[in-house]
């Protein structure tokens, strides 16, 4: 019973202190461009370099934030999410590293957010749809000597 107790007043403290802003939905279906599954390979360029984009995994909940105890949510949202691999030009050479996102919504238009952590610091990419399989979108590099800039991806068949 205390210990029941305990987890409820723990719960309540963290629900009164959260005041972040909740993220962007995706907008519902029907509204605009859909990705449905885009597991598979992308090529293309970022800031006038070769790209890649293996998507590997697609999740239907891959909850990137939120209060958790153990298992359970209790606060935020789970997104669909994906992971896979992005290859891109690092200091002249084509570096590929561990690649992990989630869909969301900006301004009324799906979205796919990509972060990749190479070893020379993090690179993000922000991915509309502009068909059915191509991706338009920008990204960026924490480091200097890494891509930055548009990309355009289309994928393999």
């Amino acid at each position: 019973m205390r210990t029941r107790l305990g987890l409820m007043v723990v719960v309540l403290f963290a629900a009164a202190c959260t005041t972040g802003t909740p993220l962007p939905q995706p907008p519902p279906p029907g509204a605009g461009a859909t990705m449905n599954d885009i597991r598979g390979s992308w090529r293309g360029t970022w800031g006038g370099a070769p790209a890649a984009l293996l998507i590997t995994d697609q999740q239907v909940s891959a909850g990137y934030s939120g209060l958790y105890v153990g298992n359970y949510q209790l606060l935020g949202h789970e997104r669909p999410g994906v992971a896979g691999i992005l290859t891109s030009e690092i200091n002249t050479e084509q570096t590929s590293v561990p690649a992990h996102g989630w869909f969301g919504g900006v301004e009324g238009q799906l979205t796919l957010r990509i972060v990749a952590d190479s070893p020379s610091g993090q690179q993000r990419l922000t991915l509309r749809p502009d068909g059915p399989d191509r991706l338009v979108g920008m990204g960026d590099s924490s480091f200097r000597w890494g891509p930055s800039g548009p990309i355009e991806l289309t994928r393999e068949r």
